[in-house]
């Protein structure tokens, strides 16, 4: 053989060797992964939640219910009922978000749900039925006028509501409805105090007001305090700050006016005291237990809130005004 031919033989050789096995092995690759894409099951395309007259409940991309709307023209409304808030119309220092939302899924069970021939949005809320839907039976289970949770929503599923008679509630999602608190009262709230996880509103007390009177209610619906004339604005386990006339006053669950029966422009529950403004800017730290005065100052403030406070890890609490910390209490 020549050397010519025998150098080129060499070269065809090497090359088979080289290229024979990788075209195998890409061939049997190819071939595997056509063969684990047909094995791959195709996820189903969720429907959106509105669809053709269907209101789908989507949770975890999964499809957990529907429910058919009575509604279905353009005009009307079928969907998430948005919360009502009426605590602007009271003195109790309330939770307060920038927008109502709507109450959407809760516990992957319940909704309140709209479905009206009417214009409905989330400032047009009056006098609409809202509709308590149960997604796992696939049934309504309730009728309100207004549902409210002061959008972070109350600890433990608890929600209030309105009646048709236009009286308030609370009720409780569970395994099913629970009737926490009767339709009784022209209104019921909680004051702006977050539960221990401090992602929701605690909800051991509750507010109530019917026939000119204020009551502490216990998440059992059970009436804690007197009937108060005062308005309240915040409240512990022990005392009420009422107002009455424009002036703030601290009373105990049976009624009576704490503090020697003193009046001021602004009372504050801070732990076992109270921090209460007089006129001109004279703020005082008292022990509404032994109406001992711990602390008297007076800083150029208008309103109680604007001074603020914190506790430290020693029980001691901190007093603010904006950045700047005014005293410590022990």
């Amino acid at each position: 053989m020549e050397k010519g031919n025998k150098g080129a033989l060499i070269i065809i050789v090497i090359l088979l060797i080289v290229f024979v096995p990788l075209a195998f092995l890409t061939a049997t690759y190819k071939f595997k992964e056509n063969k684990e894409n047909e094995k791959k099951p195709v996820a189903p395309s969720l429907p959106e939640f509105y669809e053709n007259g269907t209101l789908n409940f989507i949770e975890y991309n999964s499809l957990i219910g529907t429910y058919k709307c009575n509604n279905t023209n353009d005009s009307g409304f079928c969907g998430y009922a948005y919360e009502a808030i009426d605590d602007d119309n009271y003195v109790l220092d309330y939770y307060e978000d920038t927008y109502l939302d709507e109450v959407g899924i809760i516990n992957s069970k319940y909704t309140f749900l709209i479905d009206t021939d009417d214009t409905y949005d989330q400032n047009n809320t009056d006098n609409k039925e809202v509709l308590l839907y149960d997604i796992e039976q696939g049934k309504i289970i309730g009728t309100y006028k207004a549902v409210k949770n002061y959008t972070i929503g109350l600890n433990g599923d608890y929600f209030i509501v309105k009646d048709a008679n236009d009286l308030w509630g609370v009720i409780k999602l569970e395994d099913e409805i629970v009737i926490v608190i009767p339709f009784e009262y022209e209104y019921i709230g909680v004051q702006n105090q977050l539960a221990n996880a401090k992602e929701t509103l605690d909800t051991e007390l509750f507010v109530g007001y019917k026939n000119h009177f204020w009551y502490i209610l216990s998440n059992n619906g059970t009436v804690l305090s007197s009937p108060l004339s005062a308005s309240i604005y915040e409240y512990d386990s022990d005392v009420i700050v009422g107002v009455l006339n424009n002036k703030y006053s601290l009373y105990n669950y049976y009624g009576n006016m704490l503090l020697n029966s003193a009046s001021y422009d602004g009372i504050k529950i801070v732990g076992k005291y109270v921090l209460t403004l007089s006129a001109f800017g004279k703020y005082e730290v008292i022990n509404y237990n032994t109406n001992e005065v711990i602390s008297s100052k007076n800083v150029d403030i208008e309103n109680i809130d604007d001074i603020k406070y914190d506790f430290n890890e020693d029980g001691s609490i901190n007093l603010y005004k904006g950045d700047n910390i005014l005293e410590t209490i022990k």
